[in-house]
């Protein structure tokens, strides 16, 4: 089987110029023109130098510009961008997970995994960390990302021209199937989402602010990450800074009817819904994600504090 049809000079400026766009986040999907590129370069139509940095060189803007967004507006351009995503309850909050663990190293490997790659740049300036230090780092992964599948192109120019002339036989076929695939993701996903919303009401702020028994107060748990705290760095006065792992160390030596007040950072209140749905299947009936998280509880005008460092997870008996 002969190398791929070599392209024209235009051609190549064209794969360059979608490069660019979709580093801006453009839905335009990367791996086959970066497949192609390097396929060019192994007919040598094109400077292998010039296939190797430039695609890398042309991501570097686009997510420098999703950094500074990040920088400027924080967390909100997170929950804007998610509501661009099927994964819009979690992606947040395994993006977070992950700057928690590995911090900027995350972006050496952001592009290879679905969601990470689109809240990556903006999650590392909602953290504030500087763009002196970003960049570096982002070179590194686009760098690496685009290599990898350069050089699949390029060792594999032949098969791929092999892979093109199956695609055009299937014709109408295999486009039906992606498409019947893609609904099925989406509808799953979707009924994923209709379930969890179902299977919990959340509290109010007016019932979580004005408890009915003042004695009974509600026990606020806050669930928010390192990255929410650094990019909103105020608390619910008296509510504790726990995980998951600690919520449920202290729920051992609470009442069973306590209220229990849990907040999270993350589209349609993901993370507290799941927390509350863990609670009650331990036998706290009243646990309870509030609804809109801190932002609401901002926006009712209630009071708020500082953030200081975490709790004890412990609860007197």
């Amino acid at each position: 089987m002969p190398p791929i049809d070599p392209l024209s000079a235009n051609h190549g400026l064209l794969l360059f110029a979608a490069i660019l766009l979709a580093g801006a986040g453009a839905p335009i999907p990367l791996a086959p023109i970066l497949l192609a590129i390097g396929a060019m370069a192994a007919a040598g139509h094109i400077n292998p130098a010039v296939a190797f940095l430039l695609p890398a060189l042309c991501l570097v803007p686009g997510d420098a510009l999703w950094f500074l967004l990040g920088r400027r507006f924080g967390q909100g351009i997170l929950h804007i961008v998610c509501k661009f995503t099927f994964e819009r309850d979690t992606c947040i909050r395994s993006t977070q997970d992950r700057f928690a663990r590995y911090g900027l190293r995350t972006l050496l490997i952001a592009r290879f995994v679905p969601g990470l790659s689109t809240l990556a740049s903006p999650m590392a300036g909602a953290a504030l960390n500087p763009f002196q230090r970003f960049l570096p780092y982002e070179f590194a992964g686009a760098l690496l990302y685009s290599a990898a599948y350069l050089l699949l192109g390029f060792l594999f120019s032949n098969q791929l021209g092999t892979m093109v002339q199956v695609l055009e036989d299937a014709g109408i076929r295999l486009t039906v199937a992606a498409i019947i695939l893609v609904l099925l993701y989406a509808g799953s996903k979707l009924a994923m989402r209709w379930w969890l919303i179902r299977q919990m009401h959340s509290i109010s702020i007016e019932a979580a602010s004005i408890p009915k028994d003042p004695d009974h107060e509600p026990l606020i748990v806050d669930l928010r990450g390192r990255n929410d705290l650094t990019a909103d760095p105020h608390i619910i006065p008296g509510a504790h800074r726990w995980k998951m792992d600690e919520l449920l160390n202290a729920a051992k030596s609470l009442p069973r009817d306590t209220l229990i007040v849990l907040i999270c950072a993350c589209p349609n209140d993901a993370t507290s819904t799941r927390a509350a749905l863990s609670l009650r299947a331990k036998g706290f009936p009243k646990a309870r994600p509030l609804r809109g998280g801190l932002h609401s509880w901002r926006a009712a005008g209630l009071p708020l504090q500082p953030a200081t460092p975490p709790t004890p997870a412990l609860i007197p008996a």
